[in-house]
């Protein structure tokens, strides 16, 4: 099996596999104890498997600036802000030991936890923040199924027991910095060298919120298996789906 991410289930897409169908019951079920997937988890089969097909991935999208933005400052938050107990995880995708087409990619790792940072734009900084300020793991997993069970994904990936979510949002007077790291990366990030301060996502200095926001949690041998579960379901569907268009 290759480690790339095309042809496989990702972490950072692995919450379309817990989606559940109309019906559900909270083990997401239907009546006869049978899993009950929603649409985003037949949909991402069937993108892994014309991925596998294709020997590429689906899309032909150039980055958005706000993905863009993501990808630069995650790097400038690793320099600046992520204290010494993580280390920068490997450029190389991990797999899972057992289970096939599983992989991820984790931003950091340390002896117990995985960790993932994400600077995303204004709106969702606050809504995040508040999560992390609360320690409020559950509403994490209600509001950004992405960012939980991406964690999760990792943490069973690299097997560990902890998870946290780093959050980031640059004060105005760390965009100095920033848009130097933009200049160094080439020139799809130079918009973020010419953009008014205004154009980017900053806090000032006396806002309520801090420039990093952080959540640790425990991840459970329930929550590892709910989701070890789907993904064996999951590839499960794609491989006889190749195997009948074979």
């Amino acid at each position: 099996m290759s480690n790339a991410r095309h042809g496989n289930f990702s972490s950072s897409n692995i919450w379309k596999l817990m989606s559940n169908g109309k019906g559900a019951d909270k083990n997401g079920n239907d009546k006869n104890g049978n899993p009950l997937v929603g649409a985003p988890f037949k949909t991402y089969v069937q993108e892994t498997r014309f991925e596998m097909r294709l020997g590429r991935a689906l899309s032909t999208d150039v980055s958005s600036r706000p993905a863009l933005w993501g990808t630069l400052v995650e790097a400038y938050v690793n320099d600046a802000h992520v204290g010494l107990e993580y280390e920068l995880a490997s450029t190389e995708r991990l797999e899972h030991q057992f289970i096939a087409h599983w992989t991820g990619a984790p931003d950091l790792i340390s002896d117990d936890c995985v960790g993932d940072i994400k600077c995303p734009q204004l709106k969702n900084f606050c809504e995040l923040s508040e999560i992390c300020l609360a320690g409020d793991v559950f509403e994490l997993k209600a509001s950004y199924p992405e960012y939980f069970w991406q964690l999760v994904s990792n943490a069973i990936l690299t097997d560990v027991d902890y998870a946290e979510l780093i959050v980031f949002c640059p004060y105005q007077d760390e965009l100095a910095a920033i848009r130097e790291l933009a200049v160094e990366a080439g020139d799809k990030f130079k918009f973020i060298f010419y953009a008014k301060d205004d154009e980017l996502a900053y806090l000032p200095r006396d806002s309520f919120y801090k420039n990093v926001a952080r959540l640790r949690f425990n991840v459970s041998g329930n929550v590892k298996e709910e989701l070890s579960d789907r993904v064996e379901l999951a590839v499960e569907k794609l491989l006889v789906g190749v195997l009948e268009l074979a």
